[in-house]
């Protein structure tokens, strides 16, 4: 059982190391906690949005190491960093010149190589094999610790899906409570993901302790906010959840509106001149907003539900009919005939699929 946690200091401005979709949520739910923002931006973000509505902005170039990360903020006064999805700026390379300014990051790691957690959760770790299903974790690393389902990242740049009717309930039943397991032997705070390979026989290969691409899909299927869970947790806070609340019924998919030509890969230039969106989806592009290959490729997200996957497939589609876009290039149209696809419908695509069905160029 983990030992007591050391009272925390509550955080009161945090830099936010992260870009559109998931930055425009974090400052808004640090503001609505009560917690000041800073935001990172490097040239190619220079002009987004999000920057003013951040308190403050901070210029850090793309390039930038961790220990220019954790310089910017100091800076600005941050007493906290979020690094957003991970990636170059994640937990893992912050932390180390983080503690030694005193700064907490929000989502810090866990250390998978751990052999005592390892064998007290009863696993072992097969590296090298790409993850498909990632079982959703928060814990508070007191004992306190949920699984809210698998998200399955078949080809996470398009879709995301998470349901009860995916995953076999046996394979189910296996990983959700290895997943809490591990997060209590590593004495884990935070939200993350324990990543596992295949469908049939799924292995531990790895552990991410960020906000994975298509947590909305837990938040959907659940009724809660991992954001501010996240953002209690790291103050210290306890979870209060039970796993008997956090219950997995229907299916949700989420689909990722992108600026490119799926046919080259290529992201043209060019200003987004329309952008209508059917309820619930969730703008991330502004009309009038300039689009090249190095601003973030995202323009919106389209999260639906349903009581079975066909009835969520069927959701989707009619979201996507809805969607209307000009001025810039998209996946749209590739999205729409995809969601009523015979592939799909048979289940999650991988990337080689989503090629077949996009076409050659």
């Amino acid at each position: 059982m983990p030992g007591p946690i050391p009272p925390t200091p509550p955080i009161e401005r945090a830099l936010v190391v992260a870009r559109p979709p998931l930055v425009g949520r974090l400052i808004s739910t640090f503001s609505r906690e009560g917690v000041e923002t800073v935001a990172a931006f490097s040239e190619a973000d220079a002009d987004l949005p999000h920057l003013d509505e951040a308190d403050y902005a901070a210029f850090l170039p793309a390039g930038a190491d961790p220990r220019r990360v954790v310089a910017a903020a100091m800076d600005a006064g941050c007493d906290a960093i979020h690094p957003g999805h991970g990636g170059r700026w994640g937990a893992e390379a912050l932390l180390p010149s983080a503690q030694m300014a005193n700064l907490a990051v929000i989502g810090a790691p866990a250390v998978l190589g751990r052999e005592d957690a390892l064998r007290g959760a009863g696993l072992l770790l097969r590296l090298g094999d790409p993850p498909r299903l990632r079982t959703v974790v928060v814990c508070d690393g007191r004992g306190a610790a949920v699984h809210l389902g698998e998200l399955v990242v078949a080809a996470p740049a398009w879709l995301v899906e998470l349901g009860s009717g995916l995953v076999p309930e046996s394979i189910r039943e296996r990983v959700g409570p290895a997943a809490v397991a591990l997060a209590r032997a590593l004495s884990w705070r935070g939200v993350g993901t324990i990543d596992w390979s295949g469908h049939a026989s799924p292995a531990l290969v790895g552990v991410s302790p960020h906000l994975p691409p298509g947590f909305e899909l837990a938040e959907l299927q659940h009724g809660v906010e991992l954001i501010a869970a996240q953002l209690a947790i790291a103050q210290g806070m306890p979870l209060g959840w039970e796993q008997a609340d956090c219950a997995l019924s229907g299916h949700a998919i989420a689909a990722r509106i992108l600026h490119v030509d799926p046919r080259t890969g290529e992201r043209p230039s060019g200003a987004l001149e329309r952008l209508d969106l059917p309820p619930g989806a969730q703008a991330v592009a502004q009309v009038g907003q300039s689009c090249s290959a190095i601003t973030p490729p995202v323009l919106a997200t389209v999260c639906v539900q349903g009581p079975t996957r066909s009835a969520a497939l069927a959701a989707l589609a009619a979201h996507l009919d809805a969607v209307r876009i000009a001025g810039v290039t998209s996946n749209v149209s590739w999205l729409r005939e995809i969601a009523r696809s015979e592939a799909l419908a048979r289940g999650p695509l991988t990337n080689a699929e989503l090629r077949r069905l996009v076409g050659p160029a």
